[in-house]
């Protein structure tokens, strides 16, 4: 018996020593990647946790006799060796840096007093100071009266507040509403003229258009082309219908106007009289509240002011925000502090040029504008995606676009903030506001002589079933006449004409809904290409089944390709989403300011004001860190909302991920 010995084959996965180098090099870079991302969100994360800790109040004794009562910041070394304390001494309005360095060579003594007291103020900051009360001996009694004192102030000023946010905002809505339907009356009657069909010829209109659909029902039965043929004359008859109906005549008008202009101006006297009756009320409680001041003192013996133009007289219980004794809070104390403040950070306005008060506004703004930037940019890139890969016949065409999608990934983000500006603020809007202008239009006989030929052109691609490179040629100028025909009509003068004539363009400016498209152009490459190679990743198996049984092009693809696709779109969405919610440049153009008297979303229709300007997370960390008058007292506020934006973001995107996955689960399941 022989015994065969076999050959042991060669160990393929021994790497060597230039592959194990090689490895751990990678394994290394990769290593130091992840140290600097966990090590960045770790900063960002203590920093902007601890900004809103409350730190204690030193009051420092220098060698030439002054005090400075402020809190602790941060240390550096001068280079002659010693060491020097930031410290934040507040008290703006009375004239002095709200930050002071201070040489510790030159400190004779530092302690925390117990009486020394923050007030966090609605202007001019912070206030460090000390109660101006009856001495040490009633020292809690006169910190429980100042308490109680604030509590009422706070009730007062939410009372004003709620007043002019409501009642009188609403008033003055409703108010320039009615003045400007008064306007858009007088604009009416002094462009009335006769222009109309004749009787007749309006009554024919309206017949064929009403009638027309049952014919072409009934032609759809017998022969498409005459179906087809129909149903051009059918929306021909329903144009003339509506655009050239008759109109009253000029008697007839001037009295419609009449009633209108005298139903109008009866409703705007009740509303200005609502409108005065509800300031009156306003002053009244904002001259009550002036009769509740509080005396704080600085260390220097000044009182805290009511203003910086009345410094004689103190300030007002209402003007202080919040209001505690650093040095004497426990730790619950300071939790409770650090919990309010976080409170108000994201549920109030922001005030102070934004580097104190809250971001609802700017978290609104970011949260709306990526929402609708989404709901944009995702039909418009999947749509396309499909098209090229399961409609468009491979070639050169197909290949140039493909290139052309790669490219506009790659351009600077600032470009689309400028195209956007000139063609959705100026071109699209100001069409929306205020038409094409009076030289801009077609004469309504040219107006008629294209919209024939586009529905003829129309008409004929369908009937006559015109394909192949005649189908793009003649499509192409169905859509050139579409969008002349739309551009150039005579019959559209705009929205806001009577806005635009007193200055103020509604659509014809930046604003929310231009934003969102702007940030849907600049996304929309990268939901093309992931939703492509997910298309692509279909097996080709599963759309010959899908053949075999019968379904056609459509089914096939909206039942079988789409579904299995539906994860790569996903990740198209996140990525869009990732990129638009933290975009800032093309929004600096296009919509975002830097405080916004009104948001984007309220409670009443429509409910979303697109035409609105907005704040954004991205745009309010650049105004903190490099716009801000006080860049100092922005820098905490820099970090929160750092991180904010980054919580934002990832919650978002965390929310499609989780979407994703069952949208993978049910596809490995096999329940689409």
């Amino acid at each position: 018996m022989s015994t065969h010995r076999t050959k042991r084959p060669t160990d393929t996965t021994d790497p060597g020593s230039l592959g194990i180098v090689a490895q751990w090099t990678m394994g290394l870079a990769l290593g130091i990647c992840a140290l600097m991302i966990v090590g960045l969100l770790a900063l960002i994360l203590v920093q902007g946790v601890s900004s809103f800790w409350p730190g204690r109040i030193d009051q420092v004794t220098l060698a030439s006799g002054e005090e400075v009562l402020g809190i602790p910041v941060r240390h550096r070394r001068e280079p002659s060796g010693d060491t020097s304390t930031l410290y934040r001494v507040g008290n703006r309005d009375l004239g002095q840096a709200p930050f002071r360095w201070v040489a510790d060579t030159d400190v004779e003594a530092v302690t925390q007093p117990s009486d020394a007291v923050l007030l966090e103020r609605r202007e001019w900051g912070i206030f460090i100071g000390r109660l101006n009360g009856s001495g040490a001996d009633d020292a809690e009694a006169d910190w429980d009266r100042f308490e109680e004192a604030l509590e009422a102030g706070r009730a007062r000023r939410a009372e004003i507040e709620a007043l002019r946010a409501g009642e009188i905002s609403q008033t003055n809505r409703m108010l320039s509403g009615v003045r400007q339907r008064l306007a858009e009356a007088d604009l009416k009657l002094s462009e009335s003229g006769t222009r109309g069909l004749p009787g007749w010829a309006w009554a024919v209109s309206l017949a064929v258009s009403i009638g027309g659909p049952f014919v072409a029902a009934w032609c759809a039965r017998r022969s498409a082309r005459a179906a087809a043929i129909v149903a051009g004359i059918v929306l021909l008859a329903g144009l003339a219908a509506w655009l050239e109906r008759p109109v009253p005549g000029l008697e007839a008008q001037q009295a419609r106007h009449a009633e209108t202009t005298q139903h109008l101006s009866a409703e705007q006297a009740s509303l200005e009289e609502a409108f005065v009756r509800l300031n009156a009320e306003l002053a009244t409680l904002e001259a009550r509240d002036e009769t509740f001041p509080v005396s704080v003192m600085s260390i220097d013996g000044r009182i805290a002011p009511r203003s910086q133009s009345d410094l004689s007289s103190p300030m007002l219980a209402s003007q202080v925000v919040r209001a505690f004794r650093p040095n004497e809070l426990s730790f619950a104390g300071r939790l409770g502090v650090f919990g309010s403040r976080w409170v108000e950070y994201l549920t109030t306005d922001p005030r102070e040029a934004n580097t104190e008060g809250g971001v609802l506004p700017v978290i609104v703004g970011t949260v709306t504008v990526t929402l609708l930037l989404t709901v944009a940019v995702v039909p418009l890139g999947v749509l396309a995606a499909l098209y090229i890969r399961e409609y468009a016949t491979q070639g050169l065409l197909v290949s140039v676009l493909r290139v052309a999608i790669n490219n506009l990934a790659g351009v600077p983000s600032i470009v689309y903030g400028i195209f956007g500006l000139g063609f959705f603020c100026y071109a699209v809007g100001g069409f929306i506001d205020g038409g094409a202008g009076d030289g801009g239009t077609l004469s309504r006989a040219a107006w008629w002589v294209l919209g024939v030929l586009a529905v003829s052109g129309g008409v004929s691609a369908v009937a006559f079933r015109v394909a192949g490179r005649w189908a793009f040629a003649l499509w192409s100028v169905i859509g050139i006449l579409a969008a002349a025909l739309v551009v150039a009509s005579p019959y559209f003068d705009g929205l806001f004409r009577v806005k635009l004539l007193d200055g103020q363009p509604t659509f014809g400016s930046s604003g929310l809904l231009w934003a969102s498209l702007t940030l849907a152009l600049l996304t929309l490459p990268v939901v093309i290409v992931a939703t492509e190679e997910a298309i692509a990743a279909v097996p080709q198996s599963l759309r010959e089944a899908s053949y075999g049984c019968g379904a056609s092009k459509w089914q096939t693809v909206s039942r079988v390709v789409l579904p299995g696709a539906m994860p790569g779109v996903m990740t198209g969405t996140i990525l869009a989403m990732a990129r638009g919610a933290g975009e800032v440049a093309p929004l600096m153009v296009v919509g975002v300011v830097k405080l916004a008297p009104e948001l984007p979303l309220e409670p009443r229709f429509p409910f979303v004001f697109a035409d609105r300007s907005f704040m954004h997370l991205g745009f309010h960390i650049y105004d903190l860190g490099f716009q801000s008058p006080d860049s100092e007292a922005a820098r905490g506020m820099v970090w929160t909302t750092t991180l904010l934006l980054i919580v934002l973001v990832v919650t978002m995107n965390l929310g499609a991920v989780i979407l994703r996955g069952r949208l993978r689960r049910r596809l490995v399941g096999g329940q689409f």
